[in-house]
């Protein structure tokens, strides 16, 4: 179970890079990205996509669920721009960069 920002990047990037070239970013944010997890905190990370995945995007969130050890939620860009907007949270401003593909 990782416990820190390090460990859940290291779970999280590792995912992404070696599986999931439709992520051209990812961001953690929340608890984890405060550095204030408790036992009860999930995952929240946020991803640019360069690409659609369907439902290779429910399996990107198992295989980062079962790497971290803990409950995750993954939003896209997209989604948090319409939260920001509901909610008025900021994700975007509050978003910590652990992911960035290599552009060809």
């Amino acid at each position: 179970m990782v416990a820190n920002l390090p460990e859940a990047t290291e779970a999280v990037r590792g995912i992404i890079a070696s599986r999931y070239p439709q992520v051209s970013r990812a961001f953690i944010f929340g608890s984890f990205a405060e550095d204030a997890p408790s036992l009860e905190s999930d995952l929240d990370v946020l991803v640019e996509l360069n690409d659609a995945m369907g439902l290779r995007f429910i399996s990107m969130i198992q295989e980062i669920e079962k790497a971290a050890g803990v409950a995750v939620d993954v939003i896209t860009v997209r989604q948090a721009h319409d939260l920001e907007a509901k909610f008025g949270y900021d994700i975007l401003g509050k978003a910590i960069l652990i992911y960035e593909r290599a552009q060809d």
